[in-house]
């Protein structure tokens, strides 16, 4: 069987090309459509976002002014914020009352117990400054001081109150002035002033369970327990004659 090609070579590549314009061209279409749906839906995000800002806005302001009509909003607000510090600042106080319960402590028995004319404490140095008399005289200062580096504080830490911890009640202690002088009562007594360096933990609420430990005796330093007996403080002594 004979096939004879009735196309001339220069019709066939007119066709060709023909083809290929109507392809690009529907590509085109095609691609033009795609654009413009994808900018309608980047306009339709649009619109709607500024909807549910404008939304928000309005809701922010009608609540606002919900707020503002409340009396004494800003107070309450306060109060509120100073309630939820409450128990950080609980756990991180610090109980003075203690130092009470360490003069009752520290202090030697008959005779060679002393009298204070004036405790101070200072948390930023950590110091605890004692000023009293003694009636012993020097050999009650000498028992008063190693009474203090002998003793103990033993507490549970705040987190932990399973575990109790021993640490020295002071790490240092220095004597500072002596001297003798005279009661109202006419009593000759050795005044003396004498600092201890205490332990970090021994006023920090964070040491739960708190006992003085000293040589001869264990203090519970819980405030339902802390007495302050009246025999710890005495008036000053008057400069003794010669």
């Amino acid at each position: 069987m004979i096939q004879v090609n009735l196309i001339p070579d220069i019709k066939r590549q007119y066709l060709q090309s023909r083809r290929l314009r109507n392809l690009t061209t529907s590509i085109s279409i095609l691609a033009g459509l795609g654009a413009v749906a994808l900018v309608v839906i980047a306009g339709i995000i649009l619109l709607l976002q500024v909807g549910r800002e404008a939304l928000a806005d309005n809701a922010i302001k009608s609540e606002y002014e919900k707020l503002a009509a409340v009396e004494d909003l800003g107070e309450l607000v306060t109060i509120q914020n100073q309630l939820t510090l409450l128990p950080a600042q609980h756990k991180n106080r610090s109980v003075d009352s203690r130092l009470f319960t360490v003069m009752e402590a520290i202090n030697p028995a008959p005779p060679n117990d002393v009298s204070f004319t004036s405790v101070k404490l200072d948390p930023e140095a950590g110091l605890i400054v004692f000023e009293g008399l003694a009636k012993a005289g020097y050999p009650a200062v000498e028992a008063f001081k190693k009474t203090i580096l002998n003793t103990k504080f033993e507490y549970a830490e705040f987190d932990d109150l399973s575990q109790m911890v021993e640490v020295p009640l002071a790490e240092v202690v220095e004597e500072g002035e002596t001297s003798y002088g005279e009661t109202s009562s006419g009593d000759r007594v050795l005044r003396f002033s004498l600092t201890m360096q205490y332990a970090p933990s021994l006023f920090s609420n964070q040491a739960q369970q708190a006992k003085i430990v000293t040589p001869t005796k264990k203090i519970d330093v819980t405030d339902s327990k802390i007495r302050v007996p009246d025999s710890l403080f005495s008036s000053p002594a008057d400069e003794a004659e010669e």
